[in-house]
């Protein structure tokens, strides 16, 4: 666990991390405001027990991204554990095979 710490110990990030969720809050602009215009296929992941962000923020995501699948995981908190990543591939999986065609830029 020391060297997980260690590795990932970046103040800079952590700031960065902590002021997003100010992000249109300090300038007046809204950074939901255009999530209805999402067109790929969708899923949003959401953790059971994610003691930082409530179970509505995810039902909201669901609700504004048009043809959106919500997935509630039990046992997931605020990260990814390992035992969870194939349920995390399944899901990403299961919406790409919903697109209809390939996005280009």
């Amino acid at each position: 666990m020391y060297r997980d710490v260690e590795r990932s110990n970046d103040p800079v990030s952590a700031v960065r991390q902590a002021t997003v969720p100010l992000v249109g809050q300090l300038d007046g602009s809204d950074r939901l405001a255009d999530i209805h215009t999402i067109c790929a296929p969708t899923v949003v992941l959401h953790g059971a027990d994610d003691p930082d962000v409530p179970m509505e923020a995810a039902r909201d995501i669901a609700e504004w991204i048009p043809g959106a699948e919500l997935r509630i995981l039990p046992g997931l908190g605020h990260n990814i554990p390992l035992p969870l990543v194939p349920e995390f591939v399944e899901a990403i999986t299961a919406a790409a095979a919903r697109a209809s065609s390939p996005v280009t830029p």
